[in-house]
């Protein structure tokens, strides 16, 4: 490969990459590094961070440089081994702490809601096991019977 050719190569993967990442701080960041960012900015550390959300301080520290990355703009000041939470930071993990929490009961309150087992069986098995599972204190009351068709 001549000189020339490979100036021009090393231009255009360079202009490539600075494209694509301006591109990539058009797509809004993932849920789960605005929760990484949250608990940061809740506890002002890392490892603190990575407890709650039981992954490994490294972990954190690698989706906030990530995050930072995507948006653009520095998250924390590094000074050694400690860190400083940026102005900016701090209002966007305050910002985003009230819709995960909704999000986080949304997913709560979904679980929670059981939706009903059908079972299709036979009507003469089906009398029997429903009277067998009362007489045990089986929670009947939520069952629903429903004759089949053929019956």
């Amino acid at each position: 490969m001549s000189q020339g050719s490979d100036v021009i190569a090393r231009s255009f993967d360079c202009h490539l990459k600075v494209n694509f990442k301006l591109a990539m701080r058009d797509i809004p960041p993932s849920l789960d590094s605005l929760r990484v960012l949250s608990a940061c900015v809740r506890h002002g550390n890392f490892s603190r961070a990575a407890a709650e959300l039981h992954i490994t301080p490294t972990a954190v520290s690698q989706r906030m440089r990530a995050l930072e990355d995507r948006l653009g703009a520095k998250l924390f000041r590094r000074h050694g081994p400690r860190l400083t939470t940026t102005a900016r930071a701090k209002a966007l993990g305050r910002r985003v702490e009230q819709p995960l929490a909704l999000i986080n009961t949304a997913v709560d309150d979904f679980r929670r809601i059981r939706q009903p087992l059908r079972v299709t069986c036979a009507p003469t098995f089906a009398a029997r096991w429903l009277a067998t599972a009362n007489q045990a204190g089986e929670p009947t009351s939520r069952m629903k019977r429903r004759k089949s068709p053929e019956s």
